[in-house]
């Protein structure tokens, strides 16, 4: 067994400015369903703290103050991606973030971020990765579908 590139992303319409101050609101009215006030979510109990801590260094690898994330133009959209080389464990604190967001969608929709599902039209998702010649040996083996439909346009761009 050997090592597997894997990342996570959040992406925004390029002429859209991320409410940070929204999403800290939405997280101040999420319901704690435990009796000590923490949230349930797959990965374990949270609390509000943790996820306003979360959102803050979100809010700071969107700056570039991380070095584990980056923040790419495709298209259109605004893309903060993170990730790296994992043998089962994290690649870095930005993607560990992302994943405690992503369980509030709420959180950052308020934010102003486009859910991944919204984005996943895998043929307008081509064009831009094409676009961006740099991403696609990065994205080659993440998805068997992703991978069959970059080699099918790779193969009639060479001809």
């Amino acid at each position: 067994m050997g090592a597997d590139l894997i990342l996570s992303w959040l992406a925004c319409d390029e002429d859209r400015k991320l409410n940070w101050k929204a999403g800290h609101a939405a997280i101040d009215v999420l319901k704690a369903d435990n009796e000590d006030g923490t949230l349930s979510t797959e990965g374990g109990d949270v609390s509000k703290e943790s996820l306003h801590s979360d959102l803050k260094s979100l809010e700071e690898a969107a700056a570039g103050t991380y070095r584990d994330a980056s923040v790419i133009s495709i298209g259109r959209l605004n893309v903060l991606i993170t990730g790296g080389m994992s043998w089962g464990d994290s690649p870095g604190e930005t993607y560990e973030t992302i994943g405690h967001l992503a369980e509030f969608s709420d959180i950052l929709d308020a934010v102003g971020f486009d859910q991944q599902e919204d984005l996943y039209d895998y043929r307008e998702l081509l064009g831009k990765i094409l676009k961006n010649k740099a991403l696609v040996p990065l994205l080659m083996g993440i998805d068997p579908f992703l991978d069959t439909l970059l080699e099918k346009k790779l193969r009639r761009k060479v001809r």
